[in-house]
């Protein structure tokens, strides 16, 4: 808590968020492997201070479900609607999605090539399509595969406005609730803390460094990103289809007994 606390103090609450979130993780793996039998950081995100206008903002897992609904009833445009979805299935960033080009899909090998200038980190990100990606991915060429965009603008020679996806989710009753971006830090929340049991003992599903490469985030370890160039693609593949049957789970209606 004090280390969260001196981060907050100097103004720096979505920093405070993310670190508090790794702590998280790092004892989530400590219980795994059975070193702690709580995970001690695990209420701390009560603590926080509440957020100021301008920090990114994003829902909490119960609310999933919610939000999974009030997209497939969007009444709003189709390619949105899609884009959306195709956002929240590849963790990718807002941009990534808006400004994606038909020609940067493989739908035959399952796979979705970013090229490295449209990349935060200016790298190359290749991005497995999880099965329900895919169909997405059907679902929006009918609606814009005239286009050269996977999301065409009013004018068909550039993309869909920087706006257009924060203000489908403003109407669809998410206004100062979450941004866009809120899904990648409410996914990756989820992925960090999934665990599974194998002989009685937890184990942590996914790697951080699959986590961290499926939302192109960068090695701040200098050294270590020189010398690991792998980017985990066969388990963010496995993991990618997990977040896509993950999804598909929430949003189910829960069933009712008489």
């Amino acid at each position: 808590m004090a280390l969260i606390e001196d981060i907050e103090d100097r103004g720096a609450g979505e920093i405070a968020t993310r670190v508090l979130q790794r702590v998280r993780a790092v004892f989530s793996r400590a219980v795994a492997l059975g070193y702690r039998e709580v995970n001690p950081a695990g209420e701390l995100h009560n603590h926080l201070k509440p957020r100021k206008k301008g920090q990114q903002t994003a829902l909490a897992a119960e609310e999933l479900p919610t939000s999974l609904h009030a997209l497939d009833t969007y009444t709003g445009d189709t390619a949105t609607r899609l884009g959306l979805r195709l956002l929240i299935l590849t963790l990718a960033r807002t941009s990534e999605v808006r400004e994606a080009k038909w020609v940067e899909f493989d739908r035959e090998e399952g796979v979705w090539t970013v090229p490295g200038e449209r990349m935060k980190n200016r790298r190359e990100h290749r991005v497995p399509l999880s099965q329900q990606a895919l169909a997405t991915l059907e679902q929006l060429n009918k609606a814009s595969g005239h286009s050269q965009w996977l999301m065409p603008g009013r004018l068909e020679d550039k993309p869909a406005s920087q706006n257009t996806m924060i203000f489908a989710v403003y109407r669809m009753g998410f206004h100062k609730r979450t941004t866009v971006h809120g899904f990648r830090a409410l996914a990756s929340t989820i992925l960090n803390e999934a665990v599974t049991e194998v002989d009685g003992k937890k184990h942590r599903m996914w790697s951080v460094d699959a986590v961290e490469r499926a939302l192109a985030h960068t090695e701040q370890n200098k050294v270590k990103g020189a010398y690991d160039r792998g980017d985990r693609f066969e388990e963010r593949t496995r993991m990618m289809q997990w977040w896509a049957d993950y999804l598909d789970t929430v949003a189910k209606p829960a069933t009712t007994t008489e």
